[in-house]
């Protein structure tokens, strides 16, 4: 694609933490094309961004990860209009807006506004994602598109899952729903289903969810143990969010074998029913369906979908290449 060989393609996100955004990042190009709002001892600033497009005597694409990105992604179009290609990248559904701090929804309306002149595309990461935020008049003054996540298919070798046991790997934060897990707590432990919870703030969620010494539910610190630790172990992930753009987790699940339990969120709809179990966001329904989950488990059915899930991801989250990304500039 001549776009690609003539444009330096560079990258400006919020921080370069725990989430789905980051890892897609991580796999789409070189530390060193990264580019963050807060400060890392391992990448450059966008103040170095600035300076970068500033000295540059050819055309850079500037893609914006994430609201506050596109916000700061705008005045830099502003600056240097002829010298930026400027794509922002929304991560996050809008489906419930009141699990978003008010900061974040001021900055998103202040994005959504300033976009509308210096925005040349927003790529969406799901379709409901882009139907959310159209519905609040969010970014529909931009040209835009849909380009879903994808998933790398692990080395690992398969193993049998015995047992009925739960994961949920997700950020301490509002939108995640932990309201919800602390509510079927006493559920799990009356009927002894382990949930192994991976978050970026252990400290606080165990504070959070009151967790005594005997429960079923344990917390452990993604600077501890890697996410695979617990897709290994788990027969099925977790996902209780409020709303979520495309859940990566998701992806990541199916990919080691593991079967969804999930919100309506993200395009979940998009996962075969036989492995995605869809959920309302009620105490009731979830421990309902969870106890037919167990009912029903089926340790060999779940091995042998092993092959059937890998041949379905490949098909349609195939694992993405920068490219996919400037597919709005053919």
């Amino acid at each position: 694609m001549e776009s690609e060989k003539r444009y330096k393609v560079l990258h400006l996100i919020n921080d370069m933490s725990f989430g789905g955004a980051q890892k897609t990042l991580r796999n789409l190009t070189d530390e060193e094309n990264i580019y963050t709002i807060k400060k890392s001892k391992n990448h450059k600033s966008f103040l170095n961004l600035f300076k970068e497009v500033r000295l540059s005597k050819e055309k850079i694409i500037v893609f914006s990860w994430l609201y506050h990105s596109i916000f700061f992604g705008c005045f830099f179009k502003f600056f240097f209009k002829k010298k930026i290609i400027h794509a922002g990248l929304i991560r996050n559904g809008y489906r419930s807006p009141y699990s978003i701090s008010k900061i974040t929804r001021l900055v998103i309306k202040l994005s959504s506004l300033f976009s509308s002149k210096f925005c040349d595309h927003i790529i969406f990461c799901s379709q409901s994602s882009r139907e959310e935020h159209f519905k609040e008049n969010l970014f529909k003054k931009v040209k835009s598109s849909v380009v879903y996540n994808g998933v790398k298919i692990p080395k690992e070798k398969f193993l049998k899952k015995k047992n009925f046991n739960i994961g949920m790997i997700a950020r301490f934060e509002k939108q995640k729903n932990f309201s919800l897990i602390k509510e079927i707590i006493n559920y799990l432990n009356l009927h002894k289903i382990h949930l192994s919870i991976l978050t970026d703030k252990k400290e606080a969620l165990v504070n959070f969810l009151s967790l005594g010494d005997s429960s079923f539910v344990k917390v452990f610190d993604n600077r501890e143990i890697h996410k695979s630790e617990i897709f290994k172990v788990c027969s099925h992930h977790l996902l209780v969010s409020k709303s979520e753009g495309f859940a990566n987790v998701n992806l990541e699940a199916l990919s080691f074998g593991c079967n969804l339990i999930s919100t309506r969120v993200g395009d979940s709809h998009l996962f075969p029913s036989k492995w995605c179990t869809l959920v309302d966001d009620e105490k009731n329904d979830l421990e309902n369906k969870i106890s037919k989950l167990k009912k029903s488990f089926d340790e060999n059915l779940l091995f042998n979908s092993m092959q059937e899930k890998i041949d379905f991801l490949e098909n349609n989250f195939p694992e993405k290449i920068e490219s996919d990304y400037l597919c709005w500039m053919r």
